[in-house]
Parts: structure tokens; sequence; C-alpha cells
């Protein structure tokens, strides 16, 4: 199992509040190529909120191509998945950069300028150290140990 960490503007995080996008249901997002079914997700929110608030676990077995959400002349990856957890206590971009273990993570050396990133998993230990205990044990409910 990977993990990964997918970044998205307001109008896409937006819908999350409810609606559609309600926890257990399938939704299609963008991934990388390499995402596989059980793979587990962080969405970082862009913009506004600037934070990674929820859980998301793959449910397709493989990615397809199909036009970008933002740029309709390229293409990028789309995986199906479902929110799995909302973090009840969002990770926050300024608290990240604090955190001397996950300078060399290349997400935060670009600066989130990507859909997805891969987390590798000293990266991912630093981030279940930073998350509140009860959303640490919702990643561990949702296989993320």
């Amino acid at each position: 199992m990977e993990r990964w960490l997918w970044v998205t503007e307001p109008r896409f995080w937006g819908t999350l509040r409810g609606g559609s996008l309600d926890h257990g249901l399938l939704v299609t997002w963008t991934c990388d190529k390499r995402t596989w079914h059980g793979d587990l997700a962080l969405l970082y929110r862009a913009d506004l909120a600037k934070d990674i608030a929820h859980v998301f676990k793959v449910e397709s077995d493989d990615p397809w191509l199909d036009v970008h959400p933002t740029d309709p002349k390229r293409d990028a990856w789309w995986c199906d998945a479902t929110r799995v957890h909302t973090l009840q206590h969002p990770l926050l971009l300024w608290d990240l950069r604090e955190d001397s273990r996950l300078d060399g993570w290349i997400a935060l050396q670009v600066n989130l300028h990507a859909l997805s990133f891969e987390i590798p998993h000293h990266i991912w230990r630093a981030l279940l150290d930073r998350a509140h205990p009860l959303d640490r044990i919702a990643f561990r409910r949702s296989g993320g140990q």
C-alpha cells in the first residue's frame, strides 16, 4: 500500500462539506498513475484553508487518463476513492513547514504545485506524529499505520 497527498483548490474541496462527497460515497479524484486499490490519500486543501483535512481510500484498480481539471489542454490521472475520515484537527501548512522532519519532502519543496505527491514512509510517520490522537486512531483504522 502506498500513501499519497492529493492537492485541490477550493472550488473542488468546497464540495466536501457534505452532499455528494459524504463519507463512504465513491468519488472520482485526480491521482498519480502509480496509485492502486487500497492506497490511502490525504487531501491538501490549497488557497484559503492551506491544510490537510481529509483521508481517502482508493477503490479503483488502475488509474485512467482524462482531461485535467483546470487545464483542458492537458490530461490528468484519475482514480475512484471514498472519503474515510475528516481530521478533527487539520494539519496546517504553516505547522508542516516548521517540522524539520518534512524538509526533504518534495511536496513542500515545490510548494505543493502539482495534483499528487507520494508520501514516503518516514514522512507518513512524521505526519501521523503531528496528528491529533483521535485522528491517529482513524488513520490506523483506515489502514494507514
